[in-house]
């Protein structure tokens, strides 16, 4: 085995329980495997917390480990205890030296071979260890002395004045510490995930065409972009599929998948909707303006005749009669611009009138030409050319308060309490079956508290 592989270490995040994790170094003996569990890098123990299976017929170039349920649980007591802390295993390779050469093993060139491998592996291992040590930069020629000294509890240390060598410091490293750790873990985190892309991208190159314009099938169990953006075997019109384009554009009532239908179906659906609503929109409006008054005109005697045109839409003529009659005539309903609305009151109790006369041909509703009010009240003129002839329908509507009801007149009335029904000298106001039986009760007794005598049959009581 030619060895050239110097990662020693691997990353792996969320490990499961018995599912093994492909490792891409190599490794001679399981003893030479260290997992380490937590940012803290809690040691994990070998059999118990894992298991590793090497690549022998493979050349070593590569192993497997698999975390047990052990391990598992170990990982998620420390994340429940300290939330700072990530769901990961560290695998790293720790090849001590142990082999004992002797001159029989040395006559084996298979064995010579391997020992060679493993020595360069565990020089390797000393770089990479002594990579992660504290050291002098090569450009250092002052040769003054790099013997860190002993420091106590929270110490830190720095250059001496003189340069020439170190010193203890009051300063607290802890806060340098957890940043270097943490820059630390994030290059080899960046580095496992660089790693980890380069080797997906080497996996996926060879499909990336197929799944980039594959639209006769499917590439690996799922089918190609472009057969998903513009269709293609087994994505065009099948059941609970259909390539985008088909979910944009397919026509109006043509189903996709079997089930439902495209964007343009649904966007077609609501321009309609939209129509429809803007319509009834533009009715409700027209209907609001056919009935509704926006402006008061106040008439009286001296402004008799008026006349009603398309101006008068939307108006409501307060009519003072007290001075004399008033007269309005209608324009003829060809003329005007519908929908139309008027009205017309009569506000004083005089004994004058108001006469509204139709145009032309016109009729109102009721078959005659004009209509008269004669008392508090009012109409409100509607035309509509429906009806041959064209015809003014009107809606009547009171224009006075009601008035109190009497022995001679209908109107409002108020009813009269117990005690007034009782005294009963109230003329204005009416009873009911309460106030009734309160009189009926009090007379009785009233008759119960005074002597009655007579005689019945010839007897005397």
């Amino acid at each position: 085995m030619a060895v050239s592989v110097e990662i020693l270490a691997r990353k792996y995040f969320d490990p499961v329980a018995s599912v093994a994790i492909d490792v891409d170094f190599p490794a001679f003996a399981e003893a030479d495997v260290r997992v380490l569990y937590g940012v803290i890098g809690a040691e994990a123990t070998l059999d118990t917390d894992f298991t590793v299976a090497l690549n022998v017929d493979g050349g070593y170039e590569d192993f497997t480990v698999t975390p047990t349920a052990a391990l598992r649980t170990k990982i998620d007591a420390l994340l429940l205890a300290d939330d700072t802390e990530v769901d990961q295993i560290v695998v790293r390779r720790d090849m001590a030296m142990v082999t004992d050469m002797t001159p029989t093993l040395a006559r084996l060139r298979d064995n010579i071979a391997l020992e060679f491998d493993r020595t360069a592996l565990r020089l390797q291992q000393l770089q990479e260890a002594s990579s992660r040590s504290l050291q002098v930069a090569e450009t250092d020629t002052s040769g003054a002395s790099n013997i860190i000294p002993i420091v106590g509890a929270n110490l830190g240390i720095k250059r001496n004045a003189a340069g020439d060598g170190w010193v203890p410091t009051t300063y607290d490293p802890d806060t340098a510490q957890a940043t270097a750790e943490a820059a630390q873990a994030a290059a080899e985190e960046a580095e496992a995930a660089a790693v980890v892309a380069q080797l997906a991208a080497e996996v996926a190159q060879t499909l990336a065409e197929a799944w980039a314009s594959k639209t006769d099938g499917a590439v690996d169990g799922d089918y190609s972009a472009k057969a998903w953006a513009a269709g293609g075997t087994g994505v065009t019109d099948t059941a609970a599929r259909g390539a985008a384009k088909e979910w944009a554009a397919a026509a109006e009532d043509d189903l996709v998948d079997g089930s439902d239908y495209s964007a343009k179906h649904y966007a077609a659906k609501a321009a309609a909707q939209a129509s429809a609503a803007s319509a009834s929109v533009a009715e409700a409006e027209a209907l609001v303006a056919s009935i509704g008054f926006d402006d008061v005109v106040f008439i009286t005697y001296a402004d008799s005749p008026v006349s009603v045109a398309q101006a008068s839409s939307g108006k409501l003529y307060n009519c003072d009669t007290s001075g004399g009659n008033i007269v309005f005539n209608l324009a003829e309903i060809s003329t005007l611009t519908l929908p139309f609305a008027s009205g017309v009151k009569k506000s004083t109790g005089d004994a004058n009138t108001i006469t509204i006369n139709c145009g032309g041909s016109d009729e109102f509703d009721t078959g005659s030409t004009a209509k008269v009010l004669d008392s508090v009240r009012g109409t409100t003129l509607i035309p509509d050319v429906d009806p041959s002839p064209d015809t003014w329908s009107t809606v009547d509507w009171s224009g006075a308060a009601p008035q109190d009801a009497t022995e001679t007149q209908k109107g409002v009335s108020e009813f009269a309490t117990d005690a007034e029904t009782i005294t009963g000298t109230d003329d204005t106001r009416g009873t009911h079956p309460k106030g009734v039986k309160a009189a009926i009760t009090d007379a009785l007794t009233s008759l119960e508290a005074s002597a009655l005598t007579g005689t019945i049959d010839g007897g005397t009581y």
